[in-house]
């Protein structure tokens, strides 16, 4: 395929993009934002509009948009023949502080927790599908966060972190249930100690630098010439009345050096521009044939329900989506499910991506899809922490369907 054979976007669209944009910033509704399209062959559209403290913004914190890099550095080992995606005994050997890990189940009235042993086995599958019982502790404050307050533990994303800031116990036994947590940070320090690399490493040496993207564009390490492009965080919240403030956020990025960077996580340590994701984005709709970064078998797992067996899990996951402010039916009500790397839209969605989509985002709402059968790939973002319902959605679903109501497919 040429540049020329792919889908393109008409005159029509790129003003109506440019106009939509136009509107977010200048109204306030978002801070800096970035619109982003691409089809295999390179972008179809991409543009940047709002303000930075100093300068032009360009690159932010990417936070969960690290999780499908880190799972497809799973998949190449996995097509390597180093590890499977089935066999405990992989996590068993590599991860034996995971492996270990019981589940807990509530509390006894004098405030300790109650752990019982694992039951099922843990395997790669569930790491990647989020069906591990492995949780973050801000979606589960009354078990995980108060663990961690109890025994003293610090967060993962805090400064010098090891593995003992992913070391927690199960909320439930592998496979049973979905719970979005930290299962992608273990794939990823599974990766570190199977390749004996960092991920920035890794990534590079087999994902990011065979499609061209620098370690400028994105990494792992807050480097001066990474902060000197860096966006400024921001909230709105109910406290700040419907306004825009600078925020740290989770991470205070602007003020971390790279010696501050402990265990790099596979979940969420990435920064970098979204136009360089975009990229890796169109990397990805090219491994639909031969010669990508990973090969067209491994594609389908990407693409396709690879969660495990039950109707639980697939609940749990459309109820996540919708607690997250997810107001598309095909994704709260729909057949909704997860690959090995994304949230699978088996239905599709009614804001455009087509059936056999497959999506995911940043907490400081970085979104994006991946569409194979429109031959596209798109980004919605900025760097903005949002109570549910966030003005972000909004822009996200009408930045989605201007797309869609004026792509034009090729007749090359």
């Amino acid at each position: 395929m040429t540049k020329e054979q792919q889908a393109q976007l008409s005159q029509q669209g790129v003003e109506a993009l440019d106009k939509l944009l136009k509107e977010t910033v200048e109204n306030r509704v978002l801070p800096a934002t970035y619109f982003g399209v691409t089809g295999p062959e390179g972008e179809l559209y991409y543009s940047c509009a709002g303000e930075k403290v100093f300068g032009k913004p360009e690159a932010g914190q990417l936070f969960s948009m690290t999780k499908f890099v880190t799972s497809l550095a799973a998949l190449q080992l996995v097509e390597q023949g180093k590890i499977a995606v089935d066999d405990p005994s992989v996590i068993e050997k590599h991860l034996p502080e995971l492996w270990a890990q019981p589940i807990i189940t509530g509390w006894t009235d004098d405030g300790e927790p109650q752990l019982v042993p694992r039951k099922n086995p843990l395997t790669l599958r569930h790491l990647l599908t989020h069906t591990s019982g492995l949780g973050y502790a801000f979606l589960r404050p009354d078990v995980l966060e108060r663990y961690e307050k109890k025994e003293g533990l610090k967060g993962f994303l805090e400064a010098n972190i090891g593995v003992e800031g992913y070391v927690r116990p199960l909320l439930f036994e592998p496979g049973t249930h979905y719970a979005y947590g930290t299962g992608v940070d273990w794939a990823g320090i599974l990766v570190m100690r199977l390749t004996g690399q960092t991920l920035d490493e890794y990534f590079h040496e087999h994902i990011f630098g065979p499609l061209g993207i620098g370690k400028e564009e994105i990494t792992f390490l807050p480097t001066e010439q990474v902060k000197e492009r860096l966006q400024s965080m921001a909230a709105r919240t109910s406290a700040t009345k419907g306004h825009i403030i600078l925020h740290p956020g989770w991470r205070n990025v602007a003020k971390m050096t790279p010696e501050m960077i402990g265990l790099q996580s596979g979940g969420a340590g990435m920064v970098g521009t979204l136009r360089a994701y975009l990229k890796f984005l169109a990397g990805i709709l090219k491994c639909q044939q031969p010669g990508g970064i990973i090969s067209p078998q491994t594609f389908e797992l990407v693409f396709s329900d690879q969660m495990p067996e039950g109707k639980q899990p697939r609940k749990d996951l459309a109820d996540f989506l919708e607690f997250m402010g997810v107001t598309d039916k095909q994704q709260t009500e729909g057949k909704v499910t997860h690959s090995l790397g994304l949230c699978y839209l088996a239905n599709g969605s009614d804001d455009g991506p087509l059936p056999g989509s497959a999506r995911w985002s940043g907490v400081a709402k970085t979104h994006y899809f991946v569409d194979p059968k429109a031959g596209i790939a798109a980004i919605c973002g900025t760097n903005i922490m949002e109570e549910v319902p966030t003005q972000f959605l909004e822009v996200y679903s009408k930045f989605q369907r201007t797309v869609y109501d004026n792509l034009v497919q090729s007749k090359l």
